[in-house]
């Protein structure tokens, strides 16, 4: 295989996703496929960066630099698979028409379409979309909208208010609805988010679960998968502890959701399940996210799905890379690498 032809697949915006780096380097070993991942970062410290034999300082994703620079990029190396990990990063990638030119090039781009991001990305409006699907989801309501505000301070006993276009939790309170009035006029003081930016939604009693619905890189190659697993612990937005849970009852969401958000390999998402068996979808991240390491500790691998797909890979034979036990408690932890000069 000449440099031209070299399997390559690219992490963007990698940050301390350093297993993700090594998880598709064991990929293309077990595929027995001569390739070469790269990783993308705005800070040249980053742990990841810092770790990664390939990689390639890049501008920020806000800067007039940074679509001509991931263009060229991508044009140079030819990826087989590029992905973000980062929020925004995704977003430009949906809705700028960068993925789209990169997808020109034949590199296969995880995501959701631009016309299913914005739904997504705007808490607000994914809850509206989802209850016009007949999909579960809380009530969703502005804080500038008493009349909202009020009805679920009556409804509900507890409110969440977070932010409309977060990532990673941020701006989430938690209060009592007789409080209701004093953390909305704290929330609106603080971080400087305007009201329209914050919503407010019932907090829901029950178990909260994370899932990975998987969708195929390629038309048919393997039927909507998902993976599950009971939060047990979070931490800076992110689940810390989870619990491999069996994924059969949220199969029928996982094929909903894929139906309607139309995208390929794998999106994180977030359910409470109350005592009438009913997943309620909280939020949905168009990447992999934070606790897709605990089913991969418990058997799933998909940085090899995606590889043997890319590779021809297709029907039951990716059965094996979809399978978990259930019952495997994990739990993160800290490491330290040196940071690249």
């Amino acid at each position: 295989m000449d440099d031209s032809q070299t399997f390559r697949i690219v992490i963007g915006s990698a940050g301390r996703r350093i297993y993700l780096h090594d998880w598709f380097e064991k990929a293309l070993s077990r595929a027995g496929v001569s390739g070469e991942v790269h990783v993308t970062d705005a800070d040249a410290r980053s742990a990841t960066y810092s770790h990664a034999t390939h990689r390639h300082l890049m501008p920020a994703y806000a800067s007039d630099e940074y679509f001509p620079a991931m263009v060229n990029l991508a044009d140079r190396l030819r990826p087989a698979l590029l992905f973000s990990v980062n929020d925004y990063e995704i977003e430009a990638l949906a809705t700028s028409g960068l993925g789209q030119r990169i997808t020109e090039l034949g590199t296969e781009v995880l995501g959701v379409p631009g016309d299913r991001h914005h739904l997504v990305h705007d808490k607000l409006l994914m809850s509206r979309a989802l209850t016009q699907e007949g999909i579960a989801t809380p009530r969703t309501v502005l804080l500038t909208d008493l009349e909202g505000l009020a009805e679920l301070a009556r409804s509900a006993p507890r409110i969440i208010i977070k932010d409309r276009f977060g990532s990673g939790s941020s701006g989430l309170i938690n209060v009592a609805a007789g409080d209701l009035s004093l953390a909305v006029e704290w929330a609106t003081r603080s971080g400087g988010l305007v009201p329209d930016g914050l919503i407010a939604q019932p907090a829901l009693e029950g178990i909260e679960f994370g899932l990975d619905v998987v969708a195929p890189l390629k038309v048919g190659a393997h039927p909507v998968a998902v993976l599950a697993r009971r939060k047990l612990r979070m931490r800076s937005g992110e689940t810390d502890q989870a619990i491999s849970a069996d994924a059969s009852p949220f199969l029928p969401l996982g094929e909903r959701l894929t139906t309607w958000l139309g995208h390929r390999g794998s999106v994180d998402v977030d359910v409470i399940v109350a005592d009438d068996g009913v997943p309620s979808v909280i939020d949905i991240n168009p990447r992999f996210g934070g606790g897709y390491p605990f089913n991969h500790l418990a058997g799933a691998d998909l940085p090899a799905l995606f590889v043997a797909q890319l590779n021809g890979g297709y029907g039951a034979e990716l059965g094996e890379f979809l399978r978990y036990d259930v019952g495997v408690a994990s739990s993160k932890y800290e490491a330290i690498v040196g940071a690249a000069e």
